[in-house]
């Protein structure tokens, strides 16, 4: 402790447009999907709409706002059109190996994807060996993001409490389950799949900052490490 302030203990990053560019890949089989099925929904939009969102809510989403009903077996379709792109085109966020190593802190993944696919995307981009046996998933926990249940999860299971942790997220629900689990949050906002209207919401989501190059991490991470949440740079 330093000053009555309790030091951050543990970086928590989620995987899908933070550590490798999955979400692009993943939105653009969706929304080729999608119009296949005679959506008229803009690509911006459906991206908004989706990023860090499980299938079933998307589901949810697009009923209500659009009045669309998806086909039975539409997810997946989805799936096998996206399986051979992870395969072939997966690329690691920039700068992300480097910015990784470069923490004095320790690190895990929880993200709301499988755990297959999680080891699988992180295994084609070659950033498995930084985080195995530091791998979560909501697949474990009974609510997905924006519920705070998988980033508690990781907490408990790395051995910390909600105050020691910061969540590194590209998402608005992402964010939300950060704050929800009572952790600090910073907003990526550098990967291929974000909209300029992300961007803003990001930057008013809550998030103690936003940052749009991964090496930029290592600094942000050491300017909070002892930084009362209430503090903003």
């Amino acid at each position: 402790m330093v000053d009555g302030v309790h030091p951050l203990d543990l970086v928590i990053f989620d995987c899908d447009g933070v550590l490798v560019e999955s979400e692009i890949l993943a939105n653009r089989c969706e929304f080729e999907a999608l119009r296949e099925c005679g959506c008229a929904l803009e690509q911006p939009e459906y991206v908004e709409l989706a990023v860090g969102r499980k299938a079933y809510q998307i589901d949810a989403l697009l009923k209500e706002r659009f009045g669309l009903e998806l086909p039975e077996g539409f997810w997946n379709g989805t799936a096998r059109r996206l399986d051979p792109l992870l395969h072939s085109e997966l690329e690691a966020v920039e700068g992300v190996d480097a910015a990784v190593r470069a923490l004095d802190l320790d690190t895990c993944v929880a993200s709301s994807s499988s755990t297959a696919r999680l080891r699988l995307e992180l295994g084609v981009t070659g950033l498995l060996p930084l985080f195995e046996g530091r791998i979560y998933s909501a697949e474990a926990v009974p609510h997905p993001k924006p519920a705070p249940d998988v980033y508690l999860y990781a907490a408990q299971a790395m051995g910390r409490v909600p105050r020691q942790c910061l969540v590194i997220e590209d998402s608005l629900v992402g964010v939300q389950a950060g704050l929800a689990a009572g952790m600090q949050v910073l907003a990526f906002t550098g990967g291929r799949h974000i909209t300029p209207a992300m961007r803003q919401r990001l930057g008013q989501s809550g998030a103690r900052a936003c940052f749009g190059r991964m090496a930029e991490l290592p600094r942000l991470v050491a300017a909070y490490a002892f930084q009362p949440a209430s503090t903003r740079m």
